[in-house]
């Protein structure tokens, strides 16, 4: 999560981004599995400006290509224009979990709406209590034959500020919007929410999403 320097602002970040994507084609001129997003806040509180959410389809991808990155002048240099606009705190690493794939890839890359929860759960819930709010949710969404894909991430190795971490991906803001409204005039919805809040406070967020960088090879590794 990054905030913006004194007099900083949202034309420096796209400056930033721009600059990124020139020197990330020079730290793997042959492409790459990383995927990259920048999120900026649309609805809800937040103590942040921007997020920037990077993507990797297993450990030794990821660890290959942090290294390359960070021991690389083209990647250190990128990472200098975002740090002289943003501080930006430590990152979480997460493990990602795909809950439900009920649309294609989205369509653009600059449009996308993000819903973001960040859960705790309540003292005594355990990990069938989450799948069964999950597949309850999911179920709820097939039945209604939502056009939205859903992720569930939990923190690798540290203790961060959330058990769970929910995105739930909507094309753009029509879509948000109307998907949200189907859900919402369903009768089967009030017992969906209720499985999640008996298990798990959350804080959500509205996010808009920014695609910067697509995977651009395909892992050999499940």
């Amino acid at each position: 999560m990054c905030a913006y320097k004194s007099g900083k602002g949202p034309v420096d970040l796209n400056k930033a981004v721009s600059y990124w994507q020139t020197q990330i084609e020079k730290v793997f001129p042959d492409g790459s599995n990383y995927f990259a997003v920048i999120m900026t806040p649309v609805l809800g509180s937040t103590n942040s400006d921007f997020i920037w959410g990077g993507f990797s389809p297993n450990l030794n991808e990821w660890a290959e290509g942090g290294e390359a990155y960070m021991s690389s002048k083209a990647g250190q240099s990128a990472n200098a224009s975002f740090e002289a606009i943003a501080d930006c705190s430590v990152p979480n690493s997460h493990f990602m979990t795909t809950l439900y794939e009920g649309a294609e890839a989205v369509r653009t890359d600059d449009n996308g709406i993000v819903e973001v929860f960040s859960c705790k759960l309540h003292e005594g819930k355990t990990r069938d209590n989450v799948l069964a709010a999950e597949q309850a949710w999911s179920a709820h969404a097939k039945a209604l034959e939502l056009p939205i894909n859903s992720w569930r991430f939990n923190p690798a190795w540290s203790n961060g500020p959330a058990d769970i971490v929910y995105f739930v991906a909507h094309d753009d803001m029509r879509a948000f919007a109307a998907n949200n409204t189907a859900r919402f005039t369903d009768s089967g919805v009030a017992l969906v929410n209720a499985g999640f809040a008996a298990t798990m406070n959350c804080e959500a967020w509205v996010k808009s999403s920014r695609i910067i960088y697509r995977p651009t090879m395909i892992s050999t590794e499940s």
